[in-house]
């Protein structure tokens, strides 16, 4: 892939550097998703990666699928090459949606035609991958009276919320990733143990794939270092 013509030359490890995919993160809200990717984005230092997070779409998951493609299709038409997404990735909760499973056949028909969209899915919401910094659970999370699942879910990581926080779990609270750095080693697994568990049984209720998004954006740092430590 050509890259941006800046005037003036690079030096090896500018040029190593730039090498990284371009990456485009569209999330279903305007604050906790988007929040925690740019947080982790700036907590791992990924200042020399392009990675474009937005929340701008609303929250049904067939708009953020929709400005998935629009911004794809925007960075391929621009003249520069340089400015085309690597890889797209759609972070989608299941909760009610009526949407959900149009959304996904949308996004796999696209990521059957060659490009690089990536479906992120948490059963029933984003805040269980932060429940499961805390606890392994495949204990299904539904509606309950006027509770929605999500609102279940976000009730079951207050339990835990305590032992970091002395504030409760908040969707516009900023600092998350940081707050619940520590215990991302545990968050890896229990994720992991719980979407192979899904799989399995063939009942995602919980289960996210947050982690590989997560994983895959440290590995970049990762990535990083080593070319730049040759």
């Amino acid at each position: 892939m050509s890259k941006k013509n800046t005037g003036r030359p690079f030096t090896r490890q500018q040029n190593e550097v730039e090498r990284h995919d371009r990456v485009l993160i569209v999330c279903e809200d305007s604050k906790s998703s988007p929040n925690y990717f740019e947080e982790l984005v700036k907590y791992e230092r990924l200042s020399s990666v392009d990675v474009k997070i937005t929340g701008d779409c609303g929250s049904d998951p067939i708009s953020v699928v929709n400005k998935a493609i629009e911004l794809y299709e925007e960075s391929i038409n621009d003249n520069n090459l340089a400015s085309t997404f690597d890889m797209v990735y759609c972070v989608i909760d299941r909760d009610g949606h009526q949407n959900f499973e149009q959304a996904i056949d949308k996004l796999n028909s696209h990521s059957r035609n060659g490009k690089p969209f990536h479906m992120v899915r948490s059963y029933p919401c984003f805040e269980f991958w932060y429940l499961c910094h805390f606890i392994f659970t495949r204990t299904s999370i539904g509606n309950t009276g006027t509770k929605s699942s999500a609102d279940k879910c976000i009730q079951l990581l207050n339990k835990e919320w305590g032992s970091i926080s002395r504030k409760k779990y908040d969707k516009s609270q900023t600092g998350i990733y940081r707050l619940l750095y520590s215990k991302l080693k545990v968050a890896m697994g229990n994720a992991k143990g719980t979407l192979k568990a899904a799989i399995d049984t063939n009942e995602m209720n919980p289960s996210t794939e947050v982690h590989e998004l997560v994983q895959y954006l440290i590995d970049i740092r990762s990535t990083s270092n080593t070319k730049l430590n040759r």
